[in-house]
């Protein structure tokens, strides 16, 4: 970790990050960091350009922010797609593994889509239909595991 020169800490805490393409097309790689969001650990795209934490509509289902009340409704134009969504606030936790971990509430952007569009939104959502059986995934929490992986997510 990082400190002053008088010895005080500069960082809270350091993590190991992913450095790769987020799909198998070869993409250009992409910064991945291990988070937290709600109590639920999944993998995060670093966007420092995004406004908002782009939440993956399945991980947005398994939250219920579906029934939550927004903060308010937007359009966020995603790698040339314009998506209509809803903004949230969300307790985000960056995952160190040395040191502390960062707890932060953001405001997230949920994409306004049901389950039958998860696979036309652009590719670095990652978003799949949560019904294909083929899509076996597993949440993970801080608590244990809950059925179902949600994709990757952006933070900003």
């Amino acid at each position: 970790m990082l400190h002053f020169s008088d010895g005080q800490p500069f960082t809270t805490g350091g993590a190991a990050f992913g450095y790769r393409a987020i799909t198998g097309t070869g993409e250009t790689p992409r910064l991945l960091l291990q988070v937290s969001i709600e109590g639920i650990l999944t993998e995060a795209i670093v966007d420092t350009g995004a406004p908002y934490l782009v939440c993956n509509p399945y991980l947005a289902k398994h939250l219920r922010l579906d029934s939550a009340p927004s903060l308010h409704s937007v359009n966020l134009t995603i790698r040339g797609y314009c998506i209509r969504g809803e903004l949230f606030r969300l307790a985000l936790t960056l995952m160190a593994d040395e040191g502390s971990d960062l707890e932060i509430e953001t405001t997230a952007f949920v994409p306004a889509l049901d389950e039958s569009q998860f696979g036309s939104c652009p590719r670095s959502l990652e978003c799949r239909d949560a019904s294909n059986a083929s899509d076996s995934r597993s949440i993970r929490t801080r608590r244990g595991s809950i059925s179902e992986q949600p994709n990757e997510t952006f933070v900003k």
